[in-house]
């Protein structure tokens, strides 16, 4: 669970894909259950064992999938950034334009990239 937007944002995955939804405490449809759908993707999945990391309005989450692990940015509207990540990458936080993760015993930064128009 993440904070998102003065709200919270929860990501579940299966087998071969993963979504997030924010609670949504202004929904008033009955199968909406106060959720709103903010983002997903096919064929990847939530790395287990891989904890969110809070990050201003939103965190980053690490998924697998057919082009390998990234980390992605979850925030208000979705996903707002990404990451690619090197093999068994452990994410510890994000500045400016990098972000900082634990490879084994060692500290490293990747290049984040943004959507066009972010």
């Amino acid at each position: 669970m993440l904070p998102v937007s003065g709200s919270a944002a929860v990501a579940v995955g299966t087998a071969d894909r993963w979504e997030a939804h924010r609670f949504d405490p202004s929904a008033r449809a009955d199968d909406s259950l106060g959720m709103h759908r903010l983002c997903g993707e096919r064929h990847a999945t939530l790395v287990r064992g891989a904890r969110p990391v809070p990050s201003g309005d939103g965190g980053w989450l690490v998924v697998a999938g057919e082009q390998g692990t990234a980390a992605v940015r979850l925030g208000p509207d979705g996903v707002t950034a990404r990451a690619s990540l090197p093999d068994g990458a452990r994410v510890l936080c994000a500045a400016g334009e990098r972000l900082y993760v634990a490879v084994a015993d060692e500290l490293r930064s990747v290049p984040i990239s943004r959507p066009r128009g972010e």
